[in-house]
């Protein structure tokens, strides 16, 4: 039986390269492959993304192991076990620089190198956890911190405009009808009550919008938005005609609804592009914990209905992709303003999150997942996607 643990093997002696596959394929170890030279080293590692590379020091070519090995783990962070017949101290030290996690001097016993890989592979995979507890903390105090300064702002910067528009609409009503200011005071009034929206905007980004929920049926209400809509936009929908149940209030989800298609609108390059919505459920526990946000999000062993909002477009850089959910992010992509930031607050709010795929030039796929009411019995209702993996 394989084990979990998938090696790379750099070794230019072709007798010893094959007994230690041989002896590693009998203690279970999955050898992906084998290189004979640096390049070779370096090409295997971008092809198989191997868990870690038993790498010869001394091997053909204009590069040693040493120099393949600081390039391997520059670009994809794979450990490496080194091996060679010499262990001075300089080709140590050059070792060392490189982040090798272990060194075996030849001759080894298997026994020996199996001891190495494991453990090797377990601090790899530790020091992998280790960074992405990190990287998540990091989100989440980024996220509480622009979430509180939000809200304050919001509060702050609300109770300044409803004095202003309050102020506008007793002129409006005092003023003569025909006065010559007539026009700029209900122009100014028609600019504060805009304005107003936004400070709206930010109290949905940090979820304190206070909105009355309702069990309403996510799949009829996305074919009546659709419907609504009528064909002014070209985009294909896969929505089932089972009810499908969700608490939510009707118009901040037709509000998600619109950022979403939006964004995919303007992130089209020719006509020849397509959206495409699709509407469904599927257990918690297949939500994907890459790009998901909010960060602290964590699934229930729960049903969920999602919608999927598809483009074809521009897609979105791997650098860029959670930064389009920060509030008034901008790129040619659609992350202005604070469509999304809202669109998540709002999410967050009722239980939910959403997630991410993207690459540049081949699109972006959207998906909102919320928990699916209890008027639907919190169980799924038996349609053939409903177990379907994003």
């Amino acid at each position: 039986m394989e084990s979990e643990i998938r090696v790379a093997l750099v070794e230019d002696n072709v007798a010893m390269a094959e007994g230690t596959r041989t002896g590693l394929e009998l203690e279970g170890y999955n050898v992906v492959g084998i290189a004979a030279s640096g390049q070779q080293a370096i090409d295997l590692a971008e092809k198989t993304c191997p868990d870690v590379i038993i790498m010869d020091i001394n091997i053909a070519g204009p590069m040693d192991g040493i120099e393949a090995a600081d390039i391997i783990y520059k670009r994809f962070q794979t450990p490496i076990v080194f091996l060679t017949a010499c262990s001075d101290d300089a080709r140590v030290a050059r070792a060392r620089g490189v982040g090798a996690c272990g060194y075996l001097v030849k001759p080894y016993r298997m026994t020996e190198l199996k001891a190495m890989l494991e453990v090797t592979h377990y601090k790899a995979k530790a020091d992998r956890a280790l960074q992405e507890m990190q990287a998540r903390a990091q989100k989440l105090e980024k996220a509480e911190s622009l979430a509180r300064m939000a809200g304050a702002v919001a509060h702050n910067y609300n109770n300044a405009l409803t004095g202003v528009t309050c102020n506008l609409e007793l002129a409006l009503e005092m003023i003569p009808a025909d006065a010559p200011f007539q026009d700029l005071i209900k122009s100014a009034h028609e600019q504060s009550i805009q304005a107003a929206n936004l400070g709206l905007k930010m109290l949905d980004y940090v979820g304190q919008t206070f909105c009355t929920n309702k069990d309403l049926n996510f799949a009829a209400l996305c074919k009546h938005y659709l419907s609504d809509m009528g064909e002014s936009f070209n985009i294909k929908a896969d929505i089932p005609d089972y009810p499908l149940m969700v608490c939510f209030n009707p118009d901040q989800l037709k509000h998600v609804l619109d950022v979403l298609l939006r964004n995919a609108r303007e992130s089209l390059k020719n006509s020849a592009d397509a959206i495409t919505l699709q509407v469904g459920q599927a257990d918690g526990n297949i939500i994907p914990p890459q790009v998901r946000v909010p960060v602290d999000f964590e699934p229930l062993d729960m049903t969920y209905a999602y919608l999927e909002v598809a483009d074809t477009g521009c897609g979105i850089a791997a650098k860029d992709i959670e930064k389009v959910f920060e509030p008034f992010y901008s790129t040619k992509f659609a992350g202005r303003g604070l469509g999304l930031a809202s669109a998540v607050g709002l999410i967050k709010a009722n239980e939910g999150c959403i997630t991410v795929r993207s690459q540049p030039g081949q699109g972006s796929r959207f998906r909102v997942w919320l928990p699916v009411a209890a008027s639907n019995g919190g169980q799924s209702i038996d349609y053939p996607d409903a177990h379907h993996a994003e």
